[in-house]
């Protein structure tokens, strides 16, 4: 139900490169090449930013990892180098999907270049956080969750409502479902608050242990009940971290967005053809129905994970 909410690297193989520039010595200078397959020249900072994208990597295992990404490297090389013989990489499909590629690894870079300039929270920021979100902090709990995602036909979701006003636990409603013969699934979690969206567990915070929600979007109703939960608070000091991490993301979502609404402000954009009208096709999203027991339910609260705070 609930979708969960990386360290510099040392540089082996480039400081290994590197060895010996400098000085006069006897000892031939290190290659920036890894590896050779045929004609085309694997390099050391391939390596190296295989070992950056994977992060958290230090010490001994440092040189394994190296030696393993290499491997892959000379094996997609082969493979790549067979497919270029065959002209696979003319084919349209894969040009549509290698520019599909580079237009995402551009765009984002941007991107980040954009939100590189966003300053590191002041404290009382931080702290005004803390103080303005206890249910996460001097108030958190520990949920564990039980829901059901039920498959209402048109007409039925008055019935289902009703059902659960009348249930005193999930278990009732199931047996609900079962007599009326309607589809559903189960899943249950153990979250703490900082696993959880922000505007969910802010709702969850005002219902009860027993407690049963609903949530009604595009025929599936989801029916979220607090099973049991317990109160677990994290100090100033702890949640700092934390807090500084989330409102820097925050911030780098902020500015992203104002940049991409800048250059929409001042570029030409023209919708053709089936896309003509792109607000009756729907192209703006539609806040879905809060619902049940004092818990108003998004369903973007339960589809995205918000942590940020981890």
């Amino acid at each position: 139900m609930m979708k969960q909410f990386r360290t510099s690297l040392g540089m082996p193989l480039l400081a290994l490169a590197l060895a010996g520039c400098g000085a006069k010595s006897d000892t031939p200078i290190a290659s920036q090449v890894a590896a050779r397959v045929g004609s085309y020249e694997i390099t050391v900072h391939q390596v190296n930013a295989e070992l950056a994208r994977l992060g958290g990597i230090a010490g001994e295992q440092v040189k394994q990892a190296s030696g393993a990404i290499l491997e892959r490297l000379i094996d997609q090389e082969l493979l790549v180098a067979q497919a270029e013989e065959q002209k696979i990489d003319r084919d349209p499909t894969v040009m549509a999907a290698l520019d599909a590629a580079r237009r995402e690894v551009v765009a984002r870079a941007y991107v980040e270049r954009i939100a590189a300039q966003v300053a590191e929270p002041q404290t009382s920021e931080v702290e005004a956080f803390y103080r303005d979100n206890p249910v996460l902090f001097s108030k958190r709990r520990i949920y564990a969750l039980r829901e059901l995602r039920v498959a209402v036909p048109a007409g039925r979701e008055a019935d289902l409502r009703a059902a659960a006003d009348k249930a005193a636990s999930l278990d009732d409603i199931v047996a609900w479902l079962r007599r009326e013969n309607l589809s559903f699934k189960a899943d249950s979690a153990l979250k703490p608050a900082e696993e959880l969206p922000l505007d969910l567990v802010k709702q969850l915070a005002k219902m009860k242990d027993g407690e049963i929600g609903l949530l009604a979007s595009a025929g599936v109703v989801a029916v979220i009940q607090i099973a049991a939960s317990r109160e677990q608070p994290i100090d100033a000091v702890g949640a700092a971290p934390f807090i500084e991490r989330y409102l820097t993301n925050l911030k780098k979502q902020a500015l992203a967005r104002e940049e991409l609404g800048r250059l929409r402000d001042r570029t030409s954009i023209q919708y053709v053809g089936d896309f003509a009208s792109p607000l009756a096709n729907g192209a703006t999203a539609v806040a879905g129905p809060a619902i049940a027991s004092g818990a108003a339910l998004s369903q973007a609260t339960l589809d995205k994970g918000a942590g940020g705070l981890k």
